[in-house]
């Protein structure tokens, strides 16, 4: 969104005219005579336009939470001007979700809030959504890149780990949280109501039956078509394979550490910097505080609409002692 923004911002300026940029522009490359004549007949006044129409489209975005580095405003971008659905006040910014093995995810749902069951239509979601007009998506490519995510598995833990923790924590996995976040799990990979896991619930209010009405219309006529698409009314209890790399997490990267999880939402991190590449092996997650974090990241504050970092208080009943040695534990998955 701030590169659209910037765009849109450039394209307004009252400097954004032939008589600036053609010289600019002739510094790095030499114009001839008929170049100039293009540039500022045609390609600066149409690349204007161009960019002030973006910049007016996305105009709804300024009354949202920027998303900031890997997150992504998931579905109201398709909604509004894809589908020219009515705007309203709902917030989509969501961590983009690893896709690492997915072999073993078949069955699962996908999307945080499960509103596909098929990965292939998911692919072409993914592709409808960068702007692939529908009669021109790229099945073949799509199933090139299926292929591949579908072996790609999670690095492992790159540190030292504590073994005697490790199998203190294993025990405690298996009671407290195996049931939704274990291969194998009776809730694993399906959606766990709102109510229930008390989560920020922006992202379910953003997906409407009406998007979805919208998604199974779309594919009328074309060799592909969506025959998944649903709505649901919760998260979905994803397995938690490669959780070390997760960090920020829950689905909006409200939480900044998994240590951070284990405690009630009061004593969660309130504001934090995301964004910065440097890891804190003992909170388990990317560093989010501090002079650096600050510098490179970018200002998460939870008390913003869609970036609560409420509910999940699954686990967070257990001592101390327990708690890492369950995190010690989760290092290994």
């Amino acid at each position: 969104m701030a590169n659209i923004r910037f765009l849109a911002a450039c394209a307004n300026d009252p400097k954004f005219t032939p008589d600036q940029l053609i010289p600019a522009i002739a510094k790095k490359h030499p114009l001839s005579w008929s170049d100039k004549l293009l540039y500022r007949y045609a390609i600066i006044p149409e690349t204007q336009k161009k960019l002030i129409g973006l910049g007016m489209g996305f105009a709804w975005t300024n009354s949202r939470p920027n998303p900031g580095p890997g997150r992504i405003p998931s579905f109201n971008p398709v909604k509004f001007l894809n589908f020219g659905l009515p705007l309203d006040d709902t917030i989509d910014n969501v961590d983009d979700p690893p896709i690492w093995n997915l072999r073993k995810h078949k069955g699962f749902d996908y999307h945080w809030d499960g509103l596909e069951t098929n990965l292939t239509e998911t692919s072409i979601m993914g592709a409808l959504a960068a702007g692939t007009p529908p009669d021109n998506v790229p099945l073949k490519d799509l199933q090139r890149v299926e292929d591949f995510i579908l072996s790609v598995t999670p690095p492992d833990y790159p540190f030292e780990v504590n073994e005697v923790l490790v199998s203190q924590g294993k025990p405690l996995f298996d009671n407290n949280c195996a049931s939704c976040h274990a291969f194998g799990g009776d809730r694993t990979g399906t959606d766990i109501p709102v109510e229930e896991v008390g989560t920020d619930d922006h992202r379910i209010e953003m997906w409407t039956q009406a998007a979805v009405d919208k998604y199974l219309e779309v594919g009328d006529g074309q060799e592909w078509d969506f025959t998944h698409v649903q709505k649901q009314n919760g998260y979905i209890a994803v397995a938690l394979d490669g959780i070390w790399l997760r960090s920020p997490y829950l689905h909006n990267g409200s939480v900044p550490y998994l240590t951070d999880l284990l405690e009630i939402p009061e004593k969660r991190t309130k504001v934090f910097y995301r964004g910065y590449d440097v890891y804190n092996s003992e909170k388990v997650g990317f560093i989010s505080e501090g002079t650096s974090a600050e510098t490179e990241g970018f200002k998460y504050d939870t008390s913003l609409d869609g970036n609560s970092n409420q509910g999940h208080l699954y686990g967070t009943e257990l001592s101390t002692e327990e708690k890492q040695a369950l995190v010690e534990y989760l290092k290994t998955l």
